[in-house]
């Protein structure tokens, strides 16, 4: 009877854990810069559960936290302080000036590969990839996990107080 209480218990926590993640996520959705200072979007925040804990085979862990690896979000937006700029692409020459040479990464690409990238990224803003909607479906799942694992706990804390009262 026990065991359930540990059952539970680890459930709890795994979907605390997975319900901060979710909160965080939803905190920084239009963050664009990294905590550095960086134009490097928040990258969306995931709990890996798997079965067991502290050597049992029942229930629930968190193993790691990892980021997703979808892509950011697009959206165009060039008066934003962190658009992507033409320098991002081009070399600039001793005045700072932007010329007409690609940078060094951007050398093994065509020119006609090279323009439709520039194109397609200038003046767009890189968002974090979390989409609030899934966000919130994710809390509400989590939450619903939640409750449903406090009242197992309670189911046993009175199974057990009723076995205690028969007993005595």
């Amino acid at each position: 009877m026990f065991q359930t209480m540990d059952l539970s218990a680890s459930a709890l926590s795994a979907e605390r854990i997975r319900l901060n993640l979710i909160a965080n996520n939803l905190a920084n959705a239009n963050t664009t810069r990294d905590a550095q200072g960086s134009r490097a979007p928040y990258r969306r925040l995931l709990a890996v559960f798997e079965p067991g804990s502290q050597g049992s085979r029942l229930g629930v862990q968190v193993t790691d936290i990892v980021e997703s690896d979808e892509a950011p979000r697009l959206q165009f937006d060039p008066n934003h302080p962190d658009a992507i700029k033409a320098e991002e692409f081009y070399k600039l020459d001793a005045k700072g000036q932007i010329t007409s040479a690609p940078r060094d990464e951007y050398a093994a690409l065509s020119q006609e590969a090279f323009k439709r990238m520039v194109d397609s990224k200038l003046g767009y803003v890189e968002y974090p990839n979390v989409d609030p909607v899934r966000e919130m479906a994710d809390a509400v799942l989590a939450s619903r996990a939640y409750e449903a694992n406090v009242a197992v706990l309670q189911t046993t804390k009175t199974l057990i107080s009723q076995s205690l009262r028969i007993v005595a």
